[in-house]
């Protein structure tokens, strides 16, 4: 007599298994991508950490990727907008997307495509509005602020100099 609760041992139950896994990985994976994009380091690593291997994971990318729905490309396109919406600049996103390891030079094609100059202005009349530093003190503070923000001092520079100030 065969009793039910038992899973009976096929000649196809290791490859169920190995699917199953796959499986759960692919749909970890999605429910990443469903959520925000994410680049291929990242998934890699989230999943390695849920306990899938190496072969699968790469599997899955290799999947994910040839039907677009992962992309390293546009993951750094739309890191390079949210953080310059929120006010980040050049340094601070170059040093975010090295840590996804994407490729350097479309890093740098990412970086040099954006206008840098702006994003610094507009973080800085958030924060300080239009009035010009009082003294040096203020003016030491603001260049605290845009160097903490990841903005190099020649940028950081040309918005203090900048003669747009109300007085």
């Amino acid at each position: 007599m065969n009793d039910d609760s038992e899973p009976v041992a096929g000649a196809g139950s290791e490859k169920q298994v190995e699917r199953k896994t796959r499986s759960n990985a692919r749909i970890r994976a999605m429910d990443m991508l469903a959520r925000r994009e994410h680049s291929a380091h990242e998934i890699r690593g989230k999943l390695a950490r849920q306990g899938h291997d190496e072969a699968e994971i790469e599997s899955v990318l290799s999947n994910l990727r040839n039907k677009n729905l992962q992309s390293d490309a546009r993951f750094g396109e739309m890191l390079v907008r949210v953080r310059g919406r929120r006010g980040k600049g050049p340094l601070k996103v170059r040093y975010e997307l090295s840590q996804h390891q994407l490729d350097p030079d479309y890093v740098d094609e990412l970086i040099n495509a954006t206008d840098w100059f702006e994003v610094a202005r507009e973080a800085h009349t958030k924060k300080f509005g239009d009035r010009q530093p009082a003294d040096y003190k203020e003016r030491a503070k603001r260049m605290r602020f845009m160097q903490s923000r990841g903005f190099d001092s020649g940028t950081i520079s040309a918005i203090l100099n900048n003669k747009d100030f109300d007085t």
